[in-house]
């Protein structure tokens, strides 16, 4: 009862805080719009529009409260802002949803809404600006004039026609040998071998049969470019684990359980528990 109290008291007090304006603004034999001239029970909808809710929308305000045609959560027709087509012309586009501009590549009458106009076809594309996925079948030309075998290329294929980063000619000039390194190593290209007055051997650079890296380039074996599994010591390739999918049990020592998911017993049936039923 005292609770009660302190809380009716409470109440009356923030009351009589509040200015006398204040609690005179609304009048109760006035509809929920409170506009002039509204009558309640006049025949007109006078609360808050149940679509847009926007403070202030009454459905007696003559305005359009329902969803706009773009279709983005929260927009309505009353709700002040503009909701076009889009000028990209793209049926289900609108100007209030996203970038509708042209596109980074630059190609009229493509724009920025679609897709495969920002990524590079080539990061070694030379173009200026540099070809997007959009231009996939841009041609370019190795020029003679610059040391480039004078062959119209694909711009997907621009890295063969770059200038290699160990010799400085041109990938497609082999002049001072390959500009690949079996092994993997750049200082072990052939054209840099030569550039220096060495002599390149295939078999001075093998391939190691376990992690596929050169042999010359680091040491090698198992546990040492390859890891070990922990619980039965065989070679684990490209970072592969013996760990079973419920990340208990290692299927090498521990044949024959069912790592799922019971849904009847809601454990896992490789537990313990899951086992005595």
């Amino acid at each position: 009862m005292k609770k009660i109290m302190s809380l009716l008291l409470a109440l009356m007090l923030l009351c009589s805080m509040l200015p006398m304006s204040a609690l005179a603004a609304y009048d109760a034999t006035k509809p929920a719009c409170q506009t002039p001239g509204h009558e309640k029970f006049d025949g007109a909808d006078h609360n808050r529009p149940q679509s847009c809710w926007i403070k202030g929308h009454f459905g007696c305000d003559g305005l359009d409260h329902t969803r706009a045609a773009c279709g983005v959560w929260q927009h309505f027709n009353c709700d002040g802002r503009e909701h076009p087509a889009a000028e990209c012309g793209i049926e289900g586009h609108y100007a209030c949803k996203g970038d509708h501009g042209p596109a980074a590549c630059g190609v009229e009458g493509h724009y920025a809404c679609e897709d495969g106009h920002t990524a590079y076809v080539n990061e070694y594309c030379n173009a200026e600006p540099q070809h997007k996925r959009c231009q996939q079948n841009e041609e370019h030309v190795c020029d003679p004039e610059n040391g480039g075998c004078g062959a119209t290329y694909l711009c997907k294929d621009s890295k063969e026609h770059i200038a290699c980063q160990m010799c400085g000619l041109l990938v497609c000039d082999d002049s001072l040998g390959s500009h690949y390194a079996p092994c993997g190593n750049n200082d072990h290209r052939q054209c840099y071998y030569n550039l220096q007055g060495k002599v390149w051997r295939a078999s001075d650079h093998p391939k190691c049969h376990l992690c596929g890296g050169g042999k010359c380039s680091g040491k090698h074996g198992e546990g040492v470019c390859v890891p070990l599994c922990s619980q039965c010591g065989e070679v684990l390739k490209n970072g592969k684990t013996h760990r079973a999918s419920c990340g208990r049990h290692y299927t090498c020592i521990s044949k024959g359980l069912d790592h799922e998911w019971c849904d009847e017993h809601f454990m896992l049936k490789c537990s313990s528990s899951h086992q005595k039923h």
